[in-house]
């Protein structure tokens, strides 16, 4: 991490600095706030503070291990990179098909042609803090799963599938013996 520099503003209490994350000036108890945000919440009003550096330093921190999902702008569900995540994983195109899916059709009334089709998941995860069950209501697959965890998990996480039950017995309805009528 190079050297910051920081500068007074004329009227304005504090010491500011440039940040590389969004190309402003801002404070660096700002900074620091932005980052203590970023990492309590799931979806953070300032999701490149999650992870920085540069946070860290201004929040008293050490400076977390850089992880290659976390922070990123990067589509979950296409895994294409974007200037805006809805719901901190899909990009616009992907929501946009999404709710499509949800509403049974598209924006002229036909049934959606180029949507893709979701599920429940439910995924273990083993860390730091000891194993977890994370369930997702509509992903595409289990690496959109997987993605959405390792876009807010901070630590080195494991995943594995949850052991299912066994299957139900099921009444078998042929062999039941007939009623006379």
């Amino acid at each position: 991490m190079s050297a910051i520099e920081y500068f007074p503003m004329e009227g304005v209490p504090g010491r500011y600095f440039q940040c590389p994350a969004y190309g402003t000036t801002m404070s660096d108890s700002f900074c620091g706030r932005s980052y203590q945000d970023a990492k309590r919440q799931a979806e953070p009003r300032h999701p490149a503070c999650r992870g920085c550096a540069v946070g860290a330093l201004h929040a008293g921190d050490k400076a977390p291990p850089p992880a290659s999902m976390l922070g990123r702008l990067l589509c979950c569900r296409c895994h294409r990179s974007t200037r805006r995540l809805l719901h901190g994983a899909l990009c616009i195109s992907c929501y946009n098909r999404e709710l499509e899916v949800i509403k049974g059709r598209n924006a002229k009334g036909r049934p959606p042609v180029h949507a893709i089709p979701t599920h429940h998941q439910t995924l273990l995860i083993i860390g730091l803090a000891g194993p977890k069950l994370v369930n997702f209501d509509r992903v595409a697959d289990v690496l959109e799963a997987m993605l959405r965890v390792l876009r807010t998990e901070q630590q080195q996480v494991t995943f594995h599938r949850p052991l299912r039950p066994p299957p139900r017995r099921q009444r078998v309805i042929f062999d039941a013996p007939l009623r006379a009528a």
